[in-house]
């Protein structure tokens, strides 16, 4: 899922191709609608498809999505109903964004936070800053972690210019920056047990 202002996305593979799914949020009546689908006919270009695990926006036509080691942008536009794929970067070897990931953009400073599995022999999380370019700036174990007990965190948003992050059942933590470490959280966030996703828009992850 990915959140910019009033609008919320999702990622759908189906017929056609792959589509990216825009609904409007009126949060007055509580209500979620159709906005509008974009459509890519074609296969994604890349060997790690970076589709459907993590996704984010940068701005109201830029989404960045994240699968298996690779993170992309998809350029959304509402003319054509059409969205172009571009691959950014790579991640290091033996991580993953798999199905416990997700990840935000800060826009301050243009970067890209990610949450990531695996790790080799020693397994593990991580959340991993990236520059946009995808110099890895930073990175902090989230499980197995003294400060925490997380053991699969999947949800990753901001409030207020913090980040958060969350596994559906062990509580929420902040992710504090420069240097990345896991902070006890600041918010209460009674998210339910089998929550599987959160989303915010990019500049509530900027102070």
């Amino acid at each position: 899922s990915a959140k910019y202002g009033n609008k919320a996305y999702e990622l759908y593979y189906g017929p056609g191709g792959r589509h990216v799914i825009e609904f409007v949020i009126d949060p007055v009546n509580d209500t979620l609608s159709f906005g509008q689908a974009y459509t890519f006919s074609y296969n994604i270009p890349s060997v790690g498809s970076a589709w459907g695990i993590t996704a984010c926006m940068k701005d109201a036509n830029t989404m960045l999505v994240g699968n298996s080691d690779e993170v992309a942008e998809l350029q959304l536009n509402s003319s054509s109903g059409t969205f172009a794929y571009n691959y950014l970067f790579t991640v290091p070897p033996n991580w993953y964004i798999s199905w416990g990931s997700d990840m935000v953009y800060r826009p301050s400073d243009n970067s890209i936070f990610v949450v990531l599995n695996g790790g080799g022999s020693g397994g593990g999380s991580k959340v991993h800053q990236y520059s946009y370019s995808g110099t890895l700036l930073d990175d902090v174990f989230i499980s197995p972690n003294p400060n925490s007990n997380m053991t699969y965190p999947n949800m990753m948003f901001c409030n207020g210019g913090k980040i958060f992050i969350h596994d559906g059942s062990n509580g929420v933590y902040e992710v504090g920056t420069n240097p990345l470490s896991l902070l006890p959280s600041t918010i209460s966030y009674p998210q339910p047990g089998n929550a599987g996703d959160a989303a915010s828009s990019p500049e509530c992850c900027d102070g």
